[in-house]
């Protein structure tokens, strides 16, 4: 008797199909996060981290050096390429706030954008 395989392939499919940047990741206490900083993407691209908890946001750059800012808590960090860089900030308001990468002062990258999403405790 043969063994069905197709269901397996449709899943394996299926799983592997799913672009990185669109996974979530999970909700970190006062855990580092990692991030790596690729030429057209942040992975993750979705942070998720409760207000008043502190969090270490912690980017690895493979391109070129980069300004990390996040605009709704004052942070703007230089990220030199090959170096890992450590944000670290306690949140203190819920909501969804983009974070995003520029080489150059004022010049954002397309697609080089987060989000950062705050939930209450």
């Amino acid at each position: 008797m043969r063994k069905p395989i197709f269901l397996p392939i449709l899943l394996a499919t299926i799983l592997f199909s799913i672009p990185v940047s669109f996974i979530k990741t999970p909700v970190y206490g006062s855990e580092g996060i990692n991030i790596l900083v690729k030429q057209y993407e942040f992975v993750p691209n979705i942070i998720e981290v409760k207000r008043g908890v502190p969090v270490s946001l912690i980017f690895t750059n493979q391109y070129v050096t980069q300004n990390i800012i996040i605009d709704a808590f004052k942070i703007t960090e230089s990220v030199e390429k090959g170096v890992e860089k450590t944000i670290s900030f306690t949140p203190d308001r819920t909501g969804e706030f983009e974070y995003f990468a520029t080489d150059f002062p004022g010049f954002c990258h397309k697609g080089l954008r987060g989000k950062l999403i705050v939930t209450d405790q």
